[in-house]
């Protein structure tokens, strides 16, 4: 697997977990918790890897799934 598929598949995880939680609109439960921490170490993890794709248009690509992600995890502390 190449680093475009990998920080692609990482991303997909981030982005579903994310949507999750966006539509359940709860994030007090221990569940909602960990969906929110999943998507959290998924983007750190992509974060190296953005710099390793050589396609502009998939590095551009990520980094937006990944700003879609922060965005609706607004109570996530992404530092």
């Amino acid at each position: 697997m190449d680093y475009e598929n990998f920080a692609y598949l990482l991303v997909k995880v981030a982005v579903s977990r994310a949507r999750a939680l966006v539509e359940e609109d709860s994030v007090e439960d221990l569940e909602s918790l960990m969906r929110a921490y999943e998507a959290k170490m998924a983007c750190a993890a992509v974060r190296p890897l953005v710099g390793r794709i050589t396609s502009k248009e998939a590095e551009a690509e990520i980094l937006k799934s990944m700003d879609f992600v922060k965005a609706s995890l607004p109570h996530v502390n992404w530092e």
